[in-house]
């Protein structure tokens, strides 16, 4: 930065993460077995990260989503959901939206969507955005409006569609333009989608 006669950013990349490597050593382990649906092997990383460092916010939110689909609504899934908001101001701006984004979308909150709108105007290549606003477009009955969002999750998430791990965002992307064809009577649509995604991905 010195060479290019730039100035660099304030503060430390260690004051929005962690300063335990090893409490970041287990949210990386963790992250690994989250996206091959380990579930139980991430719950107990993620636990592990946040023994090491209490105001790891991220590690918060993934101990949080970790918890399997059938346990959203759960006790458990809320109390952790409550500690990652708690902790979301030491995150980044992004991550501290996603986090309160995806705490939105997940008790169906009027702010969804204009968290969501948030997070894509100031991140417009992170594809949670694109992703939580086309559902919360989708929850609002904006069904066209959230056509191009999905879209955009899905390409910006391209190189993941094909790969091996077993959670994407942008099959989940996919999933979600399905359905929302489905939902606006446009089958022959609904299916060229399915069809696309097996062509993209036919071990998924």
């Amino acid at each position: 930065l010195a060479v290019l006669g730039a100035a660099g950013p304030g503060g430390s990349v260690a004051d929005v993460t962690t300063r335990s490597l090893a409490a970041y050593r287990f949210y990386e382990e963790g992250l690994r077995a989250f996206y091959h649906n380990e579930w139980a092997v991430a719950d107990r990383l993620f636990a592990a990260a946040l023994a090491e460092d209490s105001t790891f916010a991220m590690a918060a939110y993934y101990h949080a989503i970790s918890a399997r689909p059938s346990d959203v609504a759960s006790d458990t899934m809320q109390m952790r959901f409550r500690r990652a908001i708690r902790l979301a101001d030491r995150a980044s701006e992004r991550e501290g939206l996603i986090i309160r984004s995806a705490w939105a979308a997940t008790v169906s909150s009027p702010e969804r969507l204009v968290l969501a709108e948030s997070l894509v105007t100031r991140y417009p290549d992170e594809v949670t955005g694109h992703l939580f606003l086309g559902r919360a477009l989708i929850n609002d009955g904006e069904h066209n409006a959230a056509v191009p969002h999905l879209r955009r999750a899905i390409d910006l998430d391209a190189h993941s569609l094909a790969g091996e791990r077993a959670q994407c965002l942008g099959c989940a992307a996919v999933i979600e333009l399905v359905h929302l064809y489905a939902i606006m009577d446009s089958l022959p649509a609904a299916e060229r989608e399915a069809r696309w995604w097996i062509e993209r991905a036919p071990s998924s």
